[in-house]
């Protein structure tokens, strides 16, 4: 579910929609949040970043405080014929502990997930 709302969110940076928004963060996150039917829009973060070319890519790693939140999130959509990538993060909890040591390898009682889209946007007016 959140690979798709992923990849319906970033279908509006590849055609500009959300760059030609009054509020691109918001206009991205609407389109995300109208795709996860039946389940909450709460602590999912945006990491979306443009590049001249899939050769410059460089992703930092995303970092984390204490409580598995991502800290280190940016929201620069780019513009007309820019390569973005498009990161969206979930620090799931899980509430039974033994799944928790099964599931997060014994590092707490959270995993956090990332769905990544990587696509050069259109050439939209700029």
């Amino acid at each position: 579910m959140m690979d798709y709302a992923t990849q319906v969110a970033a279908r509006q940076v590849f055609t500009g929609q959300v760059q030609a928004s009054g509020n691109p963060l918001n206009t991205f996150q609407t389109a995300f949040c109208n795709t996860l039917v039946g389940a909450s829009c709460s602590g999912f973060v945006f990491d979306v970043r443009n590049f001249p070319d899939f050769t410059a890519i460089r992703l930092p790693p995303i970092t984390f405080d204490n409580k598995g939140n991502p800290t280190n999130a940016s929201f620069q959509p780019g513009g007309p014929q820019t390569v973005v990538t498009v990161r969206v993060i979930y620090n799931y909890q899980f509430y039974t502990p033994l799944i928790a040591s099964l599931m997060a390898g014994g590092s707490g009682n959270s995993l956090q997930l990332t769905s990544t889209a990587v696509l050069k946007t259109e050439p939209f007016p700029g």
